[in-house]
């Protein structure tokens, strides 16, 4: 099964990503054992908040918020996906996560959007889910905080826009 792993850190965190001390030592063998398992498909670190903006469609007009949409002490800080057997092998790589040791991991499972608009679950014949499950450029959605993003045309493509549902 396809997962997302989300990744929240403290502002002491981001300050550390900069000062060095051992910070990305952790994360390179974290996601060194990711890669040698073989149930990472993608992984990315994210800036601060600093550099996050948040969208919401109002009454057909779009308003643009800059800051992260929840506040608090944790910051979104990178997110991982992972092909997985079940959401206990998720949880077991999500407490092996230098970011669980100050901040907080959170996972959920992927799903896919046919054509029609009707939800997938996203395995092949043979039980695996086929490696292009998350590809933006087709209509696919990743499922968080019950909201979903969904990438009809994703915009990274030109012309292409993302819409909340």
């Amino acid at each position: 099964m396809k997962f997302i792993i989300l990744t929240y850190e403290s502002a002491a965190d981001f300050e550390a990503r900069r000062a060095g001390s051992g910070y990305w030592e952790r994360w390179a063998a974290f996601g060194g054992a990711l890669k040698s398992a073989g149930v990472v498909s993608e992984m990315h670190g994210l800036e601060g908040v600093e550099t996050a903006s948040t969208v919401r469609l109002r009454g057909g007009e779009a308003a643009v918020v800059d800051g992260p949409l929840l506040g608090g002490n944790l910051q979104l800080g990178g997110y991982f996906i992972l092909d997985v057997a079940d959401a206990a092998e998720a949880q077991v790589w999500a407490a092996r996560c230098p970011a669980a040791v100050n901040g907080a991991v959170e996972g959920a499972a992927g799903a896919a959007v046919d054509r029609s608009g009707t939800a997938q679950r996203l395995e092949g014949s043979n039980g695996k889910i086929p490696s292009r499950a998350f590809d933006m450029s087709d209509r696919h959605v990743s499922r968080h905080f019950g909201r979903s993003l969904v990438a009809g045309d994703h915009p990274r493509h030109a012309g292409g826009e993302a819409h909340l549902q």
